[in-house]
């Protein structure tokens, strides 16, 4: 038996917790996942299913065609997109990606409209497939839906990532996570530089060159480049790139650091979100684009906002 609401998931961990998190705001009790819409029809495995999957979550058995992959990214791509085109080809794309669902899988389902990146409200409706990016804070005021994110853990625990959650721990750690990698060259997203890092260390701690910090990122040379001489001053660096075989390892372990300087990346917002001393502070940049809007209530109320300052596109 098919599940609703079903959460479309696609792009890294950061955005498909944020799908999950808007499917279980619309039921917090069960829902249903559909692993399969990477973006291509070779098929990726997708990121959330590195965890100890919770009750509420449904692993759904959703067949698929070429067609279904085009309608699913068109609907996506229309749904952050603004003016005449996306109020005429939105509905339309919804229209078909619903009848080739229906043939597929036997179901009629609704696919709700949403306009941009962040919150947008939404009515509770039937059998729902959800498709989006949904990013913002305010999912994480139904207590329940936290809960269910706040547990979560890797599938496979290794014995290097349960020595490094000790060593951050005792370190007191300031995580500080830099998004490389598609960034570099994506001249919309923005890569952070040097200066923003440096204002939101001292923004957490005035005696920041004693404490230590703990570097997350997808290109640890790189993100050395970008800290430069911030790396010296500090007591201590630690460098984190991937643990094991998937991104849940290092995104669990940056959960269990003191405090935390994100970059423009869902995969550190959800860490900070999430941290387990819900005490230690957290900065981010604002805005959280170079090119694009900031998705509508995005960061808690609860963080420092940090001017972001983003490196020219051929620096790295």
């Amino acid at each position: 038996m098919m599940i609703f609401p079903i959460a479309g998931l696609t792009g890294g961990l950061g955005n498909q917790l944020f799908q999950i998190a808007k499917a279980l705001s619309v039921n917090e009790e069960r829902i249903s996942i559909d692993v399969d819409t990477s973006g291509s029809y070779q098929i990726k495995k997708s990121d959330f299913l590195d965890f100890e999957i919770p009750d509420p979550i449904q692993i759904n058995e959703i067949r698929s065609s070429r067609l279904s992959h085009f309608l699913f990214n068109r609907c996506l791509g229309i749904s952050v997109r603004k003016g005449t085109f996306a109020q005429l080809a939105g509905p339309f794309y919804r229209f078909i990606f619903k009848l080739a669902f229906q043939k597929l899988n036997h179901s009629k389902v609704s696919v709700p409209k949403n306009t941009g990146l962040g919150f947008y409200p939404q009515k509770k409706v039937g059998n729902t497939y959800l498709i989006g990016y949904f990013q913002t804070w305010r999912w994480l005021q139904n207590q329940a839906v936290f809960d269910v994110l706040n547990a979560l853990k890797p599938a496979r625990q290794n014995k290097e990532l349960l020595n490094q959650i000790d060593q951050i721990m005792s370190a007191r750690a300031i995580a500080v996570h830099i998004r490389l990698g598609d960034y570099v060259t994506e001249y919309k997203f923005g890569t952070l530089n040097s200066e923003y890092y440096l204002n939101a260390l001292q923004e957490i701690d005035i005696n920041w060159e004693n404490r230590n910090l703990w570097i997350f990122s997808d290109d640890i040379c790189q993100a050395r480049k970008v800290l430069g001489d911030i790396l010296s001053r500090a007591k201590s660096v630690t460098y984190i790139g991937e643990i094991g075989d998937s991104p849940v390892n290092a995104w669990y372990l940056m959960r269990h650091a003191s405090d935390f300087v994100i970059g423009n990346s869902t995969f550190s917002w959800w860490a900070a979100a999430l941290r387990l001393d819900s005490t230690g502070f957290v900065c981010a940049p604002d805005p959280w684009f170079v090119g694009l809007e900031t998705p509508r209530d995005l960061l808690p109320t609860d963080w420092v906002k940090i001017k972001s300052s983003f490196a020219q596109l051929d620096t790295y």
